[in-house]
This record gives C-alpha cells, structure tokens and sequence, in this order.
C-alpha cells in the first residue's frame, strides 16, 4: 500500500453447484492464499457462495439459509487475516430475493450490495434512498446486528486517501461512472459472463475503455469452468485493468484460479486532479436520499513488492506496434511542418545537419514535408558546420545521409568566424569552457538563419523533449528555430523511430548509415576530438537518457514523489543501474529541470506528439524562478 500501490485479486473457485458450504470451504482457502500473497482487495465472482446457474433452487429456503450460515463461516474463518474482499450470494428480504455482493474484511461483515438488474429469480434494487439497514445477523442469544443494505456506497480505507472502492455487477458503465464521480479509486466487478468465441474481446474492450473513460482500477472476477454447464460454459477469464492498460488476465480456461496485481490509487487520483472535465464530487456523504455513504476500514499499511510490469520506455511500451507507432508520429511531424510551410509561405527547409540523431531525425521530416508539399528535395537546405569538435564520423555520415536522401548539402566551416568571434570578446582559446563551446552553437544557429532569410525560408530546429528538460541546449543557439518538429519527442523514442527507419530503408548505404547513427555516442561536439573519436560524450556527463526519459515522464505525467519515482525505477531498470547509478542520475534530473525552465519559457513552436510534453501551450507549466529544492 506504501506509495499508492494496492495489491489486488480476481478469484475464482470449484464450484459445486448449489453447495455453499464446500463453495465456502474453497474461498476461505482462497482468501487465506491471497492474504499469504500480499493481496489486500479481492474479488470473487457473481453468485460465488451457490453457483451462477441453479435455477429454480434460489427460491429455496433451503438453499437460502445455507448460504447465509455459509457466509457467516466465512467472515469467522477469515477474520484472522488482512484481505477486503467480496462474495456473491443470494438474500431474501421480506418475500424478495436478491442477488447480492458481501463486502467482508477482518471478521466483519461491512454491507450488502443488491443488484439492479431483474431477472426471473431475482428482484430489481429499486431504492434511491441512501444506506437502508437490514437485520442480516443474529445469534442465539437474540443478539441482531444491522447491516447497510444498499449499492449507494463507497468504502475507504482509513490510513491510505486514495484507497477507495465501490462494487458493481457485471459490465455496468453507468454505475462504474457513478462510483468513480463519488471518489472510488477501484471497482470490485462480480461477474457472470459466459464464455462464447467473442466474449474475451468483448470484455477487453469494455474494461479498457471503461477504465481509461472513468479514470480507475477495475478488478474484474468471472465464474470458474465448474460451474453449472446446462445453459453455458464460464471460463475464469479474469481481468485486472488501471486507466485503459490491462495489467494482467487470467485467459479462458487457464488453470489459474487467483490473478494478482497492483493498482496505483496515487496515480489515479492525480491524473483525474489534471482532468478538469473529469468532475469527481467532493467527498460530502450522508444518509440523505440520494446521497452516496462512505463506510471506513482498516488495514495494514505495507510495502507491496510489485508484480506489475514498470516499462522502462514508458514513450514506447512494449506492448505497442513499435513499427506503426513510430510511423504515425513522423506523420504528425510532417504534417506539422507542412502546416508551418504553406501558413508562412515559405519554399525552403533550412536545417544543421550534424550525423547526429536529432538533426537525422529532424531531416528525415523535412524529407517526408517536402514530398507532402510536392516540393523538390532541393527545398530542404541541409547545412554542415563544421568546428572545432567535429569527427570525421559524424560529418562522413552527415554528407552520406543527405546525399542519398537527395537535399541540397551546403557545408559552412564555421572555424574562423568562431575565432574571429573570440578575438572580438576577447576570449583565449585555450580556455574552453561555456563561452567556448556555446560561440559555436550560437554561429551554427546565426548561419542557419541568415540562409533562411537569404532562400526564404525557416529554420527547423532539431532539439528533443529529452534535452529540453534538461536544458541541455544553448541559449538562443540550438536552442532557438523557427519550427521545432522534434520538441516533444525524447531521446529514447526518436532512437525507436530512426531504427525503424533505417529497416525500412531499401537503400543498403542509407541503412547502413542511419544504423551507424544510431551506434554512435549522443555528443554536441563543442569539444576537439581525442584521436580522432569524439571527446564530449553527453550520457557520460549528465547520466543515462534511458533514465532521464523515465524520469522526465513520470514527473511530468503523474507528479510522483522523489522516493516513488526512484522505487519504479529500480523495477524497471533491475539488473540494468544499480540504486546508486539511479539517484546520481535522478539528482542531476531534478537541478536541472528546475533551473532550466528559463529555456522551455520561450522555445519556439512545434508540434505535440504525445500526452508528455514540455510546450508552453497545454503542455507543463512552471516558472522559471522556481526554487530548484522543489524536487528535493
């Protein structure tokens, strides 16, 4: 539970039909197996204490008395361990049967929840009041305990806020919808559904969607193969779904009775906080008609080891079509550009080309532009500058690239122009430090835009999201354009693209080329090269893009804590950075994310890719003289 992360089940059990003992016998078992593994909320399926089929038998009082007795064993046989969980059973009031979930926690009966659905053996909830009491258990001595009796209900957990969770009966949205407005964070589904040759996307599909829509955790359990077959085969197919991703699913008919995983209740409650269209209710219950009641548990605040996988690419999960993905998003980038080009009228992409990976990013889109537009390849204005850093590699495959993609190549040696500068600053040359490196990135960005107004034409910039977090730019050099295509693309993503790219080049020399860029160390080249190679390699100095990506998604989409974000990242990153590798890396995150806002203040347009991104329109907000301890 530390961190937001609640350990979830969905279960299923032998059912022998119409028996609630030896059903009741098997879920005992099975609570007390999900409490040895952790799990705090269980699920188990609609009807699970007499089978999901029995006909005619619900109206036996027989059947009736036994369930009850069955389910006041199973509160009493449980009552030793820390599982919240829910059993379906059949309970008649008055002369009405309904059809039942029993929300249970640590020897406690907490509430019955009735079903609004009407079918020939059960009666329809119809009330609208709020909780309605109901004399569920006595003893012998005359003792009557009441019990809310009512699906107008959310239960809390008492030592962690966003732990909440509410119950309903198969695939209902709307009262799922009705739940989360109320603040449930998690939805228990006690579900019957049979198994058919479309019934798994079907249900896929519905939690997927449901969970994304409503901004939840969804658990849901199904009845198991044993049940009844005279009408239909069950299959256990389990699912455990968190805001349109599947954690995990038990499949049809897999001997797998018990599905675990976490559901983060952190993460829920602060990405519908940046929903403003989402419109939880503030948490105002009582017993008027109408109004929602909060019922309070306790339960033993742990570390829950994670089970679920943490993607260590979160801007390219596993679970994507890599190739189709990263196609659609050189589309957006070109036809961003494109937009840019015929609103300003302009004929010519200019752009520094240096054989590194954004500049062959951001070439391969102007590329992709100029053919949307009809234009010539020759539009495209490539231009190599090189300086004192640049290696015989990168500029070999800067030329090669542009050659066989066939845009007009200029080379602009900047060497004299920069010494020239130095001598006007008076600056010794020997003393590289930041004005020494940045005079170079600031006359790159004066050539490029001084052809762009001599060709008429606009500067497209080739900065990525990674090191517009990190500031790790000039400013007003490689920092400025006048389109930025790969602004809200990060390092890790834009290597995914270029590599697909280069597999679906059909010209062996480019591939070759592209893969070689690929291979090749991120560098600015500001720094002379030490026989030959290149001297200033960037994930030496400030840490592993892989992680500053990780880092940079997780802040800016959900916030984390510092403790948090660094726990998920030893579960990515396993085996891969040590913790210490990890915190050296994360504490030059944060310096530098804080104190670098000054740059993503005024960074030129450019197009939004994704749902992370650092643009000053719709994209994160900050000031640029935030205190830097804010990430401490």
């Amino acid at each position: 539970m530390l961190d937001g992360f609640i350990r979830v089940g969905s279960a299923s059990v032998e059912t022998f039909v119409g028996n609630p003992f030896k059903n009741a016998e098997n879920i005992i078992k099975t609570v007390k197996e999900a409490d040895n593994s952790g799990v705090k909320l269980l699920c188990f399926s609609e009807l699970s204490l007499t089978g999901i089929d029995i006909g005619d038998l619900f109206f036996s009082d027989v059947l009736l008395k036994k369930a009850k007795a069955a389910l006041m064993s199973i509160i009493s046989e449980t009552a030793d361990t820390d599982v919240m969980f829910v059993v379906g059973l059949p309970v008649k009031i008055s002369s009405k049967i309904y059809n039942c979930a029993a929300v249970i926690g640590k020897g406690e009966l907490f509430a019955l929840i009735p079903s609004r659905e009407e079918s020939p053996y059960f009666a329809k909830f119809e009330s609208e009041k709020g909780v309605q009491l109901y004399d569920f258990i006595k003893n012998d001595g005359g003792y009557t305990e009441s019990i809310p009796f009512t699906d107008k209900i959310i239960f809390s957990c008492e030592d962690c806020e966003n732990y909440k969770f509410g119950v309903v009966f198969g695939y209902n949205g709307k009262k799922t919808e009705e739940l989360c407005k109320k603040g449930a964070k998690i939805i228990l589904s006690l579900s019957s559904y049979p198994e058919t040759v479309s019934s798994r996307n079907n249900k896929n599909t519905f939690y997927k969607c449901l969970s994304a829509k409503q901004i939840c955790g969804i658990v849901c359990a199904e009845c198991d193969e044993t049940e009844s077959s005279a009408k239909a085969v069950y299959s256990a197919n389990h699912m455990i779904y968190e805001c349109g991703e599947k954690l995990c699913e038990n499949a049809p008919f897999e001997d797998k009775k018990l599905l675990i995983s976490e559901i983060d209740v952190n993460k829920i409650a602060n990405l519908r906080s940046r929903e403003k269209s989402y419109g939880e209710e503030p948490s105002l219950y009582s017993k008027e008609v109408g109004v929602y009641d909060e019922f309070e548990f306790a339960q033993d605040i742990t570390v829950t080891p994670l089970t679920r996988h943490i993607d260590k690419n979160p801007f390219m999960p596993d679970n994507c079509e890599g190739a189709k993905r990263a196609e659609h998003i050189t589309k957006i980038q070109a036809y961003g550009l494109k937009k840019r080009m015929t609103a300003s009228k302009s004929r010519k992409m200019v752009i520094g080309i240096s054989g590194g990976l954004d500049s062959t990013l951001a070439l391969l889109i102007c590329v992709k532009t100029a053919d949307l537009l009809g234009y010539d390849r020759k539009s495209v204005v490539a231009v190599t500058m090189p300086c004192f850093g640049t290696s015989e590699r990168t500029k070999s495959n800067a030329v090669v690239l542009c050659e066989k993609l066939g845009v007009d190549l200029r080379t602009v040696d900047i060497t004299e122009a920069v010494r020239l500068h130095f001598k006007d600053i008076s600056h010794d040359e020997s003393v590289r430090n930041a004005a020494y490196e940045n005079s170079q990135a600031r006359e790159r960005t004066q050539v490029l835009m001084d052809i762009a107004n001599d060709e008429g034409g606009l500067v497209i910039g080739t900065g990525d999201l990674s090191e517009s977090a990190l500031g790790w730019c000039t400013y007003n050099g490689d920092h400025m354009s006048m389109y930025a295509v790969n602004c809200s693309v990060p390092k890790t993503l834009m290597r995914n693209i270029v590599e697909n790219e280069a597999k679906n080049c059909t010209d062996k020399s480019l591939s070759d080329t592209l893969f070689d860029i690929l291979n090749t160390p991120v560098s600015p080249e500001l720094m002379p090269p030490e026989d030959g190679k290149i001297a200033q390699c960037t994930e030496e100095i400030i840490g592993p893009y892989a992680l500053h990506d990780f880092f940079i998604y997780y802040t800016v989409k959900y916030g984390f804590t510092n403790e948090k974000l660094l726990r998920l990242a030893e579960y990515a990153f396993d085996g891969e950075y040590t913790r210490a590798d990890i915190e050296k890396c994360y504490n030059v995150f944060k310096r530098r994310f804080a104190t670098q806002q000054f740059k993503r203040s005024c960074a030129p347009d450019g197009v939004i890719i994704g749902s992370v991104n650092l643009s000053n329109y719709g994209g994160f907000s900050m000031p640029s003289d935030v205190d830097s301890d804010i990430f401490s």
